[in-house]
């Protein structure tokens, strides 16, 4: 990757019977450990998409996914590795992570299994 920052859309699935309050709180821990990790990011502002099922425009909710500027060239796999330690206590959740259309979901995988994809997508976006 060069030095230029990369923006990365992550979205959070919380799960069978979530709700929009889950989505958005999951999104809330899944930011504060990539903050606790010291990764570089700004959000960038997205406007407020529709969820499935909602009824009405007080549903509307931006937080099922979020856009990150990353700030350094290891930005990228250290968010990788913040989203799986993340995982690793939110078993329940899959977090999707996608750059310019290319997209991964983690879930939980095996390690080995989490490793080959998450390998095969850094190596796509690495300059």
């Amino acid at each position: 990757m060069s030095n230029s920052r990369h923006e990365v859309t992550l979205s959070i699935s919380a799960g069978p019977g979530s709700d929009a309050g889950d989505v958005e709180e999951a999104l809330i821990g899944l930011l504060d450990e990539a903050r606790e990790r010291a990764i570089g990011f700004t959000i960038v502002p997205q406007p407020p998409t529709h969820l499935p099922g909602a009824k009405d425009a007080s549903q509307l909710l931006s937080a099922t996914g979020v856009m990150l500027a990353l700030a350094s060239s290891g930005g990228l796999v250290a968010l990788i590795n913040a989203v799986q330690g993340w995982l690793l206590h939110h078993k329940s959740k899959e977090v999707s992570i996608e750059i310019g259309g290319d997209k991964i979901t983690l879930k939980g995988a095996s390690d080995d299994q989490v490793a080959a994809v998450t390998e095969a997508f850094l190596a796509r976006h690495r300059e």
